[in-house]
């Protein structure tokens, strides 16, 4: 995730939609930020972040400002507890992903070798062919570039 976002491209990533408000209805608070900055998270990098530290502080804020939430609240949002299960969940199903399965990284693996490795060999060019892969088979990835 990049760490440096400036204000065009916080309004085109982080923007919360009229649908992403509705989601948040009925939370306050920690939850309330938590589900939105994870949300947004995913649409952007087609994971879940895996700390907090992996969100960028200005994306922090610019979320926090939309739904009228502390900053600090989102310390308070577990990423890995049953509630975030749950949240995760959600996105999953409101996105169309799955979690990756054992099969889906041998079909990944299976495609890279085939269709990629022969042709490129710099690492950045790999991963963002694997990226592709999952947001077109809308398979969640759990590797980080």
């Amino acid at each position: 995730m990049k760490r440096q976002w400036n204000e065009q491209e916080l309004g085109e990533h982080w923007s919360l939609s009229h649908g992403d408000y509705e989601l948040l209805r009925h939370r306050t608070g920690h939850s309330r930020i938590g589900f939105a900055v994870v949300l947004k998270f995913f649409t952007i990098e087609g994971r879940f972040p895996k700390d907090r530290n992996e969100v960028p502080n200005v994306a922090l804020e610019y979320i926090a400002d939309q739904v009228s939430v502390s900053p600090d609240n989102f310390r308070e949002y577990s990423l890995t507890g049953r509630s975030s299960e749950r949240d995760r969940s959600q996105i999953r199903e409101l996105l169309g992903f799955q979690p990756a399965t054992v099969e889906h990284h041998d079909q990944l693996r299976e495609w890279l070798t085939a269709e990629v490795l022969p042709l490129e060999h710099k690492r950045e060019h790999i991963l963002e062919s694997a990226l592709e892969w999952c947001r077109k088979t809308s398979i969640e990835r759990t590797f980080r570039t």
